[in-house]
């Protein structure tokens, strides 16, 4: 696991700034302009590494919330539809409100 990531789940208050963050401002339906994130699996699994292809970058968000969490909301990781992802949105901002409590309003624009 990269040294980052390591601490960015071993310090909750980063954890819980960087993830409130993220999912305030996952509603962001612009392409992306390259389509390949590369994400790293647990030691303990067959591949070392799995491979997604957004097509937006609520698509992304999706993708590396669940690297970081292991919560999934609607698998958009490969892109999806408008209402899926709104579906996702939701599921990951009820998440937040439910998880950071004392921050709910940093979970929400």
């Amino acid at each position: 696991m990269p040294r980052g990531r390591k601490r960015l789940l071993r310090d909750g208050h980063a954890a819980r700034i960087a993830g409130r963050h993220i999912i305030k401002r996952m509603d962001d339906r612009w392409t992306l302009k390259v389509r390949r994130i590369v994400l790293e699996n647990p030691p303990t699994t067959f591949e070392t590494h799995r491979i997604y292809v957004p097509e937006q970058i609520v698509d992304a968000l999706a993708a590396i919330l669940n690297d970081l969490t292991g919560q999934n909301f609607g698998f958009i990781y490969n892109g999806g539809s408008d209402q899926a992802r709104a579906e996702s949105i939701a599921g990951w901002r009820a998440w937040c409100v439910a998880t950071f409590p004392d921050v709910r309003d940093g979970c929400v624009p």
